[in-house]
């Protein structure tokens, strides 16, 4: 009695399986990178509400400059006062410190503003891959596109004065001003910074 062969996989076959296993992970990776990226603007846009919602607790209206191109960098008394959330960390030491880092490590700073976008205003500024000082730790522009609906959509009914995108060179790639809206808005492949201008008096 003869014994039909053992055949092994042909290279077609071969080349079959290898392409549906690529589709399989390909497919785990883009949904892992999504659920990240939702994670990333997530925890800025909540960053930025309950900062935009809590600053007049801590700042007087007469603490705000009235001097045109006068911005203060507030972030470290936002942080001991306990009114940027308490998962963000303070980020190490450099020229534009101090600053607070998201837990996936977005870049955000509070200042007290009067410059000729809005005066006086509390400002909340994210940084871009161009504006960080670190490249592994910056808004993407993707996340900034996602990001800016859900922070309008919210923080109008809290002061929200004027929307500023800056990009390389830290000039206006758009400035949004009420009624804002953010149709059509797609944030700079040279993502300088996203600015939040807030009423200090709302």
């Amino acid at each position: 009695m003869s014994k039909t062969p053992n055949r092994g996989f042909s290279l077609i076959e071969a080349a079959i399986v290898l392409g549906i296993i690529s589709l399989v992970i390909g497919g785990i990776w883009t949904a892992a990178s999504s659920v990240r990226q939702a994670q990333r603007v997530n925890e800025i846009t909540v960053g930025i509400m309950q900062i935009a919602t809590t600053a007049h607790k801590i700042f007087r209206y007469s603490d705000y400059p009235q001097s045109q191109t006068t911005i203060t960098n507030v972030t470290d008394i936002a942080f001991a006062s306990g009114i940027i959330p308490a998962n963000f960390h303070a980020a190490p030491i450099t020229y534009m410190s101090p600053l607070a880092v998201s837990p996936s490590g977005i870049i955000l700073g509070v200042y007290l503003a009067c410059d000729y976008h809005a005066c006086p205003a509390l400002l909340i500024r994210t940084y871009g891959l161009y504006g960080a000082y670190e490249a592994d730790v910056a808004l993407t522009p993707s996340d900034c596109t996602q990001m800016l609906p859900r922070v309008v959509s919210g923080a109008q009914h809290y002061g929200l004065k004027v929307v500023q995108i800056g990009q390389l060179g830290n000039t206006d790639h758009e400035v949004l001003t009420p009624p804002i809206s953010t149709v059509g808005v797609v944030c700079p492949q040279q993502l300088w910074w996203a600015n939040f201008y807030f009423d200090p008096a709302s």
